[in-house]
This record gives C-alpha cells, sequence and structure tokens, in this order.
C-alpha cells in the first residue's frame, strides 16, 4: 500500500482524548490503548475531492525535501542529501569536509560501483535517489487525484510541474538507463523500461506541457511550467526552443520551495550540511583545478569583502573531519529559508544563451548585464538575507571570442544560480553540446581533501543497486555525458 504523507500532526491531541476517555472507562485497557493514526493518509481517506488538500500538501512537502530538504530513508528527517548538496559534491560548488566514505567519493568523483562500474552500492546515494522517485510518485498520485476529482484547480498545474523538475533533475543528474516504475494504491508493481537522458527530458516537458495546459498564461503556475520548460529543453540542445517557453516570464517572477524550523524532514537541509549543524560541506574555490573561484571571488563575511554577493561565506572553525577549514555558505542562514525552484533570472539566462547561439554576441552580454545592473533581483532571498544590503554588480565586458563568451556565461549562471541543483547540468552540457573535454570542466588531478588521493572520471551519477529488482533495468546504460 502507498501512503500519502501529510502535515497533520494531530498524535498528542488524540492521545489526549485516549486519556480522558480512560477515566469514563474505568480504565479498561482495551479500550484506551486503541488511538488512531491520524500522521498519514490512506489512499481510501483523500479518494474524494475533500482530500486534495492533502494530496496538494503531500506532493510539495516530498518534492521540497528531495530537492533541499533532510527526508532520509525512511522519511523523517537524518540525511541531508538532496538534488542540492549532491550534485553541487560531485561539481565544484561544494567540497566535502566530513568522514563519510559515500559523500568523499562523490567528491572526488569515485562513485563505488558494481557490474562494470553501472550500478552503485553507495547507501548516501540510494537514500537520495528514493526521495527523488518518492516524491515523483507522490506529485504523480497528486495529479491523477485533482483530474478526478477537480481538473480545473490551478494546483494540479503546479503539481504536474514539480513532477517535471523532478524529472528535470533526475535526467541531469543520472546515467542513462534510469526506469520509473509505478506502484498502485493496491500494491501492484509496473517495472519501467530503461530510459535514456533525453528520454527523460521529453518525460520533463510533458510534465511542463501539462501544467500550461491548465495554467492561464501570465499566472505564476504558467511561468513555472515556462521555466521548467526552458530548461528541460536546454538539456535538449534546443535553446532556441528554450529562449522561446521563457520568452514571456517577467524577471522578477520567483516560485521557492519552503522549508520550516518544525521538525527535522521539513528543515533546509542545504543550511543543515553546509554549516555548522553538520559540518559536511564548504564552498568549494577552484574545486580540483578547473573548478570556479568561488570564495575569492564572492562575499566573504569575515573580511568584508566587496565581492560577488550572490555567493556569499563565511569561515567558522573546522568541518566534521577534524582537519578541513570550514567555510559556509550563508545563502541559506537558517533551516527554514527557502530555494528557489525557478525564477525570471534563469529564464534571462536562458535567453542570454539563446542569443548567444544567433551570435548575437553584444544582446547576450546586454541581457547578462540587465540582471547584474538589477538590485531589485540582488535584494531579495535568498541571495540577500535579513539585514544585509545589496547594491547592483559591476557591468561585464566582452569576453573576445566564442569560447570565452561561453565561459562567462556559464560563469553567470553559476554565481546566479549556486546551489540550486543546476551545476551538474550545466557541466553536462559543456560536455555534450559545446566540445568541452570532461577533465577540463570537472574537478581533476589531485583531491586536495583530507581524504587524498585522486579525482575519479565520473560526469553523473549511477543508478542505486536497488535497481536489481527490476528485470527490465538493472543498472545504467551507460555513463557517458
Amino acid at each position: 500500500m502507498t501512503y500519502t504523507h501529510a502535515f497533520l500532526r494531530r498524535a498528542a491531541s488524540a492521545s489526549s482524548l485516549a486519556v480522558a476517555a480512560a477515566s469514563l472507562a474505568g480504565c479498561n485497557l482495551d479500550k484506551t490503548l486503541k488511538v488512531t493514526d491520524v500522521d498519514v493518509a490512506t489512499p481510501a481517506a483523500v479518494g474524494n475531492k475533500s482530500g486534495l488538500p492533502v494530496v496538494y500538501a503531500g506532493g510539495r512537502a516530498d518534492f521540497s525535501a528531495a530537492l533541499g530538504g533532510t527526508p532520509g530513508n525512511p522519511p523523517t528527517g537524518n540525511s541531508g542529501d538532496n538534488a542540492v548538496t549532491m550534485p553541487g559534491l560531485l561539481t565544484d560548488e561544494l567540497r566535502d569536509i566530513d568522514t563519510f566514505p559515500t559523500r568523499i567519493e562523490v567528491d572526488q568523483r569515485r562513485i563505488t560501483t558494481v557490474s562494470e562500474g553501472l550500478q552503485t552500492t553507495n547507501g548516501t546515494l540510494s537514500t537520495w535517489y528514493r526521495d527523488m522517485h518518492r516524491a515523483r510518485a507522490s506529485l504523480e498520485r497528486g495529479t491523477a487525484a485533482f483530474a478526478q476529482f477537480d481538473p480545473t484547480n490551478v494546483q494540479r498545474a503546479e503539481l504536474h510541474a514539480l513532477d517535471g523538475f523532478i524529472y528535470t533533475m533526475l535526467g541531469e543528474d543520472f546515467c542513462n538507463g534510469i526506469a520509473f516504475s509505478k506502484i498502485d494504491d493496491a500494491g501492484n508493481t509496473t517495472l519501467g523500461e530503461p530510459k535514456t537522458v533525453l528520454q527523460v527530458f521529453d518525460l520533463a516537458i510533458a510534465q511542463f506541457d501539462s501544467a500550461l495546459a491548465q495554467a492561464k498564461a501570465g499566472t505564476p503556475e504558467a511561468y513555472l511550467a515556462q521555466v521548467g520548460k526552458g530548461r528541460a529543453l536546454l538539456n535538449q540542445n534546443k535553446v532556441a526552443e528554450a529562449a522561446a517557453a521563457v520568452a514571456s516570464v517577467p524577471v522578477t517572477f520567483q516560485y521557492q520551495a519552503f522549508y520550516s524550523e518544525n521538525s527535522s524532514r521539513e528543515n533546509n537541509g542545504v543550511h543543515v550540511n553546509t554549516g555548522p549543524v553538520s559540518k559536511r560541506f564548504a564552498v568549494a574555490e577552484r574545486d580540483g583545478g578547473n573548478g570556479l573561484a568561488f570564495r575569492s571571488r564572492g562575499w566573504a563575511a569575515d573580511s568584508n569583502s566587496s565581492g560577488d554577493i550572490r555567493v556569499r561565506w563565511y569561515k567558522s572553525g573546522i568541518g566534521q573531519d577534524g582537519a578541513s577549514p570550514a567555510y559556509y555558505t550563508l545563502k541559506y542562514g537558517t533551516r527554514s529559508a527557502p530555494i528557489t525552484v525557478a525564477d525570471g533570472i534563469e529564464a534571462q539566462l536562458i535567453v542570454a544563451e539563446s542569443q548567444l547561439k544567433n551570435n548575437d554576441a553584444a544582446g547576450a552580454l546586454k541581457t547578462l548585464n540587465d540582471l547584474r545592473a538589477n538590485s531589485t533581483l540582488l535584494g531579495r532571498a535568498p541571495i540577500t538575507q535579513s539585514g544585509q544590503t545589496a547594491a547592483p554588480l559591476s557591468a561585464l565586458t566582452d569576453a573576445g571570442s566564442a569560447s570565452a563568451r561561453v565561459d562567462q556565461l556559464f560563469s553567470e549562471r553559476a554565481f546566479w544560480l549556486y546551489l540550486t541543483g543546476h551545476r551538474l547540468g550545466d557541466l553536462r552540457r559543456l560536455i555534450k553540446f559545446y566540445g568541452r573535454n570532461a577533465e577540463s570542466v570537472f574537478p581533476t588531478g589531485t583531491y586536495t581533501g583530507a581524504a587524498g588521493g585522486t579525482f575519479g572520471t565520473d560526469v553523473n551519477f549511477p543508478v542505486p543497486v536497488d535497481e536489481q529488482n527490476n528485470e527490465k533495468a538493472k543498472q545504467c546504460t551507460d555513463r557517458a555525458p
């Protein structure tokens, strides 16, 4: 039986009622111990229109947990490994400063694999992978319920769009050969066939198109789907189509996943892991020689830096490993800090990439500089937190060559979209569509973390060994970018 998890925390009140009943029933234990479990909602309990708020809340909550929460497995909140931190660790955004071998090997681009390297036994990765599919299943239960009981409700469009983002992130982060199985309410399993990442992006686009078919033009739900579709199309190298998809999105549009202090599952897991709470990850600096200079170009709180406020950080002692300097992000300063899923900034970055593809270097530069000059965008969360200030960034100059302009664009994407789960998809696109060598864009050479050694060659994540249960798709078909 599958369940939809909802924020219905009434166990305490149920216990109080049980105590009251005990006094009336003469302490009959057979009666007093029968407490109704109201922490979850079964499919039967939400099988009507009145149950839609539950499946809507459940879908959004599972999405937020997979994106940047601390869901763990079971989903009670114990890991903080998510679609922001794990790709950030494999790329040049984050450096591991803890002692967990499963995280260190991701940072080293040496994920332990079996069966000719097409499947992993990495437990940290397996937990995150399950969280992503849990969110997918929850969102698809939600869209099916709305289709049945309230098909014109705009929340149906929102859930379709969020489902599209789950498919997009899976396609950006994992290997070719991902399978999408389904379990119905009766417990019957339909095993999925292996999909290439390009096919996964087709699945994402189908979800975004469903959202656009249901949302009114000019609404937040429509803009959310437009940015998501543009992102998926970029991953298929359909740059002009991507730009067309986002053309009407206002630069001020912003859709965020929200977190809270209520429970560990609802915490912002990026804050938990890239700060002194867990001391696991640090803001990286020229990781592996090829990585961007996130720290030296960024804004350092302890030195009153005049650097780039899009990557704010501070130094505080050493990490969990007892040796590595701890450089923590200020982008997510609390357990309740929101994470941006899609916004008008990303839409304009897509437009700039299309302009470059069309040899309009001047237009692309203007688009990038218009963003940098917009203090309104720079002055809002999560880039700027309460009590912080933001001033326009200095204007960029023409990079001078086609290759250097691509570098400039992707650098701007890296700083605007820092720790939002975009970087791995961008590095893979540089290899596939811009002719870059993998070792020129990913960290390489000597690994300078406390564990020592050298970087490996991973450019994506393999599917977990759990997929051995699926005879149709036991492992990756390949690990190509």
